[in-house]
């Protein structure tokens, strides 16, 4: 069949199943606004980088964050009261004169993330770690703020 009588077959179709097409636009139109409503939804989800798990204790919480192919001197973290950041930087693969990527997936480039834990940290005995490309922090309660025994005396 050749693509000129291809499109005498297809007015054809058109022309005694119209509603078809014009039910096939609507279906389209509407997976449009779908792909358009989900991906908002993803790229809020892509937003939080890196992204962190938080765990807590009597005398503070816990914060892991996985970060893959950095080194601890690629990554800065600061506390500001009851606000930890974490910023990194992962640099871009570099190639030669005489290669060329086929495909680039890997992310590069500065990130930063900031979250608030419900208590104020004590910045002088923050702890961190960082194993097998996860970050561990131990952010400690200040004094005032950890749960105290009351001992109650009888009269």
């Amino acid at each position: 069949m050749l693509w000129t009588d291809f499109g005498r077959f297809h007015r054809g179709l058109h022309n005694q199943f119209g509603w078809y097409d014009t039910l096939h636009e609507q279906l389209r139109q509407m997976q449009d606004k779908l792909n358009k409503q989900f991906s908002v939804y993803e790229r809020q989800q892509q937003t939080a980088f890196p992204a962190f798990n938080v765990y807590g204790r009597s005398e503070g919480v816990v914060l892991t964050a996985e970060i893959p192919g950095l080194q601890p001197k690629d990554i800065d973290v600061s506390v500001v009261g009851n606000t930890v950041t974490v910023t990194l930087e992962r640099k871009p693969l570099e190639v030669t004169e005489n290669e060329s990527f086929h495909r680039q997936e890997r992310w590069y480039g500065k990130y930063s993330r900031s979250i608030d834990v419900p208590f104020n940290v004590d910045s002088e005995k923050v702890t961190a770690k960082f194993s097998n490309g996860i970050l561990y922090l131990f952010l400690p309660k200040i004094e005032s703020d950890k749960p105290k025994k009351v001992e109650i005396k009888t009269a």
